[in-house]
């Protein structure tokens, strides 16, 4: 149901809706707002997340995009009004992490939409890609290695931070590790799973993030 303050106002959307649906588009890309769309979005999509990336989407939608955004429908957004959400975000001070994680959950929505022939194009196209600041990665020199894996022995974590300075594995696949990974005639351990901790669930074991975190590690003889 479409609301309009003036009857010439009313026409003129009418005229449009006709219009579009005569060049191929269907009636549901003039009237869906985004309010709706996203939300059957996500429950689409919601099988193949893993449950953090989920909850994150949905943070991202509901928080960032749907205040600004969910009182238009599909056919009206422009890029011009995605880019002012930008603009209002940084002006809010979210950081560049944030704006990456809306502007790809856009063009990932938005791209479906074109694919079920809601919307002719995709508005985010349009936009000049984001620009990530640069930060200097900041990491421990040699000598500071040496200190504090000196300080680490004979605690109860000394071997977990062993680990992490000579394999390079992230948080969660280090908490993620299980015995059972371990090869000890080979001297190498298999990354399989991680632990994350997810909202109202507490700590769980999830796939590693990607295909190429799946992998085996070699370890030296004074690691194992």
């Amino acid at each position: 149901m479409r609301y309009f303050s003036t009857q010439p106002e009313a026409e003129a959307w009418v005229c449009q809706a006709l219009l579009l649906i005569g060049q191929g588009l269907p009636l549901a890309g003039t009237l869906v707002s985004l309010v709706v769309y996203f939300t059957s979005w996500l429950e689409r999509i919601s099988p193949s997340l893993r449950p953090k990336t989920q909850i994150q989407y949905e943070q991202v939608v509901n928080k960032h995009i749907l205040p600004s955004l969910g009182h238009l429908s599909l056919q009206e957004l422009k890029a011009d009004q995605i880019q002012e959400l930008y603009r209002l975000k940084r002006q809010a001070g979210c950081g560049h992490r944030t704006l990456s994680l809306i502007n790809g959950i856009l063009y990932h929505a938005l791209e479906d939409a074109v694919a079920y022939g809601l919307i002719f194009r995709n508005p985010v196209r349009q936009i000049p890609k984001l620009r990530q600041p640069y930060h200097e990665q900041k990491v421990l020199s040699l000598d500071q290695v040496k200190v504090f894996l000196q300080v680490c022995q004979g605690t109860r974590w000394e071997a977990l931070f062993c680990l992490a300075i000579t394999s390079g594995m992230r948080a969660g696949e280090l908490l993620g590790l299980l015995w059972s990974d371990i090869d000890w005639e080979r001297g190498r351990l298999k990354v399989l799973r991680q632990l994350q901790r997810i909202p109202s669930q507490g700590l769980i074991y999830s796939e590693p993030k990607t295909v190429s975190s799946r992998r085996n590690i070699s370890l030296g003889s004074e690691m194992m």
